[in-house]
């Protein structure tokens, strides 16, 4: 019993002692591995596409590197624990060290052991990168966007000679510019601005244009001026960007052409061009989103552009109907003035709304007597601005036989009223009825088939194309989670082949061995790729998860195979 005992504890220490001297081979070969990879694609990938981004500069690079690098290792680790488990596992063999553990009477497939603890590893760090490290990131480079737009747009000018905020579908504004240049703290409190810090940055534009197109494309105002200064506002989690011009003409499409001394555009909110993808986010959220695909930012931003689209059909279904049963339409500004709308012919046509024979009242509670419209033909059309709410626009036009006439507060019933080609109510809210009726359909209700379309065959087609792609959505996050936790998995089948092909293939043809490891690891990656694929489409839901998880057993049983008959105990 004692002899046993004493053997027990040899062998036991021995073990212990391989061990340690595999694994530290391991470990070495893995580290040495993964900074080469990590140099290579940095050097010849990340900082080439950086590089290629306008408008950074070699500090926001240098920056940014930090941010970059855990990322990149973690694409390369398990490249470089296959690499590393081939090679070591493949020396031992060639220096017989697994046939004198065999003599020794010691299991060669403990030896195993320490390739596992390497994968394990691996597969968590992979994890981690995925559900911590990648969405830090994605908030670094947000935040530093944030703080750093108004470099990013100085450079853009300075370089290209414009700047666009926006995208096809929501309002764009374009900025150009013959010059740009600094302002000094001094100036800026001159003219009565804060100084730049704290969240605040300017610069000034010599000859600026500035353009503003809608959602559907359609230019809606044009600016010309002699001078500009741009402020870039990161106070707030939107950032705000306003434009001071000097001596400018503004053109409104279809209405006015006015000449302003000063004028201020704005504030826009500037848009951030990095947006957060499911690929960007950690498992969690994935998660959430996959059973609420409408709290994901593409798809909220598109249920909120229905829900506009929804309060634009409701307010002009309300007003024909007011109008056409000979009730007044009334309607209150952002300034709280009061506008009473009476027409004895109504027309509705898409979105406006066409009145005949119109008379219109706005009250001021600062005025004892109201503003008193007349007009021969008006329309009441609806503007949605990005950012902003959706707001009526009643649009008082002349014809050839008959001027619009505005008696103002303090104009007498006596004299005669003001005759004009044109007269404008702008900003009107819609009624507090609107905004409860588009209430009743929240995110949930709107993307549920069994919820009615609106007979409205624009908003109807709109409808219908956001379900489709929450859908689609929906189905890429689940092929997103699959894919993920799957790529993690595979380095706990991938890297213990590669070890046991080291021993197999020992000596010269341990790079062979390395070029067969990645074999599996290649199909592995390719199936999770089309599983992926698949589970995005809407017929393979259960197929695309089956490839994933099915080509990562099919290597596990090969494991078991080579670790049974290939490799002698």
């Amino acid at each position: 019993m004692w002899l046993r005992s004493g053997f027990e504890n040899e062998v036991h220490a021995l073990l212990t002692t391989l061990h340690a001297y595999v694994l530290r081979e391991l470990l070495k070969t893995f580290a040495l591995t993964v900074v080469a990879l990590t140099g290579l694609f940095t050097m010849g990938g990340g900082l080439y596409n950086v590089l290629r981004y306008e408008g950074v500069t070699t500090a926001d690079l240098i920056r940014v590197l930090p941010w970059l690098l855990p990322i990149v290792v973690t694409v390369t680790m398990p490249i470089a624990a296959l690499f590393a488990t081939t090679i070591t596992y493949g020396r031992f063999a060639a220096d017989n060290e697994f046939t004198a553990c065999r003599a020794a009477g010691v299991n060669v497939h403990y030896l195993f052991l320490s390739a596992v603890l390497l994968s394990v590893f691996v597969a968590l760090v992979t994890i981690f990168s995925a559900n911590f490290v990648i969405p830090d990131f994605v908030k670094r480079i947000d935040r530093y966007a944030r703080s750093n737009l108004r470099d990013l747009a100085y450079t853009r000018l300075r370089q290209r000679g414009f700047i666009r905020y926006g995208q096809e579908g929501v309002d764009q504004y374009v900025l150009t510019a013959q010059g740009v240049d600094n302002v000094t703290d001094k100036a800026l409190r001159d003219a009565g601005f804060e100084p730049q810090g704290g969240g605040l940055g300017y610069f000034w534009v010599d000859t600026p244009t500035f353009l503003w197109i809608d959602r559907e494309g359609e230019l809606v105002q044009f600016t010309l001026a002699q001078g500009g200064l741009c402020q870039f506002d990161t106070r707030q989690s939107d950032v705000k960007v306003t434009v001071y011009i000097q001596d400018a003409r503004m053109y409104e499409v279809g209405r006015a052409s006015i000449q302003v001394r000063d004028q201020v555009i704005g504030p826009i909110t500037a848009p951030i061009p990095l947006p957060l993808k499911p690929s960007m986010v950690d498992l969690q959220t994935l998660v959430r989103w996959r059973r609420a695909p409408w709290e994901a930012p593409e798809i909220e931003e598109r249920v909120q552009r229905v829900h506009d689209g929804l309060r634009v059909l409701l307010f002009t279904q309300l007003a024909a109907r007011q109008l056409e049963s000979g009730q007044p339409l009334e309607l209150q500004d952002e300034r709280g003035r009061t506008c009473h709308i009476r027409a004895a012919g109504v027309t509705v046509d898409a979105s406006e709304i066409r009145l005949a024979d119109v008379h219109a009242e706005l009250q001021d509670e600062r005025q004892e007597r109201p503003t008193r419209f007349s007009a021969p033909e008006a329309r009441i059309t609806t503007r949605r601005a990005a950012g902003q709410p959706v707001l009526a626009e009643l649009n008082l036009l002349a014809t050839i036989d008959r001027f619009v006439e505005e008696r103002g507060p303090l104009v007498r019933d006596s004299e005669p009223p003001r005759s004009k080609p044109s007269a404008a109510v702008e900003r009107l809210r819609l009624p507090e009825a609107v905004e409860q009726d588009v209430q009743r359909f929240p995110a949930p209700v709107l993307l549920d088939p069994a919820t009615a379309a609106p007979a409205d065959e624009a908003l109807s087609r709109a409808i219908g194309k956001l379900r489709a792609d929450a859908e689609r959505l929906a189905r890429r996050v689940l092929a997103l989670i699959h894919f993920r936790l799957g790529f993690a998995s595979s380095a706990l089948v991938t890297i213990l082949m590669g070890a046991m092909l080291g021993v197999i293939f020992r000596g010269a043809r341990v790079l062979g061995a390395f070029a067969l490891a990645c074999i599996p690891f290649g199909t592995v990656t390719i199936l999770m790729l089309m599983g992926r694929s698949v589970t995005e489409s809407r017929a393979g839901e259960t197929l695309g998860p089956l490839l994933i998880w099915g080509g990562l057993a099919a290597v596990g049983v090969a494991d078991w195979l080579i670790l049974r008959l290939g490799v002698r105990r």
